[in-house]
């Protein structure tokens, strides 16, 4: 659903815009400034937008924010935002944050809380571990600090789910689209998007979709064939730095004449 899809996206972009904000005017001013209540609100009426899950998983992986386990696509004019927002995780030695379903019963003081132990976890010798220390104290049990260790492993596991359900889409839209040209029926627009999908998940991991032509549980040869051409030629694509419009023209090839 690509309505959706966008919908979330821009919910996503909001919430890390959010949190820069309150994070950088908690850093100068009193609970009880303008400023800090207005952004505090606006950071809770994001994350208790009815368009989230249950909850909301923060995640940075290769250097890009992913948002309940889907990249975060900048725009220009937030892209110092992000970059900013980057180094504060990097800073603090963090990988995401997980906020839990209770995180819309959070009291506004308790936000801010939370925001002002993030700031204060600089400092320390080992900031995830004395988060978590504060969490505890303040008695804030609606989010979770991602260390790097948890942050790749959840992030794997989704990257495995998401690659493995991307190529068996493919597998059933080649054969759907050999039927329609079988019958003199062009189906580009079927194939376009099965592309572009293989083309963004190679660009996030190559190796692991070169992994998913090993792949035997198939009888049908040609259509898992058509398949591995395509995933292959683009990963080769990649490489020798074709652009992303050449690499889903090269994926839409190696599908269809493989």
């Amino acid at each position: 659903m690509p309505e959706q899809d966008s919908y979330i996206e821009a919910l996503g972009e909001n919430l890390i815009r959010a949190l820069h904000n309150i994070m950088g005017a908690a850093r100068i001013h009193q609970d009880n400034n303008q400023l800090v209540k207005e952004y505090v609100s606006k950071f809770s009426g994001i994350i208790t937008e009815k368009a989230w899950c249950e909850d909301i998983i923060i995640e940075i992986w290769r250097g890009r924010f992913h948002l309940q386990g889907e990249k975060l696509l900048y725009q220009k004019e937030t892209f110092s935002v992000i970059n900013e927002m980057l180094e504060y995780f990097s800073k603090r030695d963090l990988m995401g944050l997980h906020l839990l379903g209770n995180f819309r019963k959070a009291a506004p003081e308790d936000l801010l809380t939370f925001i002002r132990i993030l700031n204060d976890s600089v400092s320390t010798e080992d900031p995830p571990a004395w988060i978590e220390e504060q969490l505890n104290r303040h008695d804030i049990r609606w989010v979770d600090v991602l260390r790097k260790k948890e942050e790749t492993q959840l992030f794997d596991m989704k990257m495995k789910e998401k690659a493995f359900q991307a190529y068996n889409h493919a597998l059933e839209e080649v054969k759907v689209v050999a039927e329609k040209a079988s019958q003199g029926v062009a189906g580009v627009r079927r194939a376009r998007r099965v592309a572009q999908t293989m083309v963004d998940l190679i660009q996030d991991d190559t190796s692991l979709m070169i992994g998913l032509t090993s792949i035997r549980e198939y009888d049908d040869y040609t259509y898992t064939h058509s398949v591995n051409v395509a995933l292959l030629a683009t990963c080769l694509g990649k490489r020798i730095g074709l652009s992303q419009l050449s690499l889903e023209h090269l994926t839409i090839c190696g599908c269809k004449w493989a």
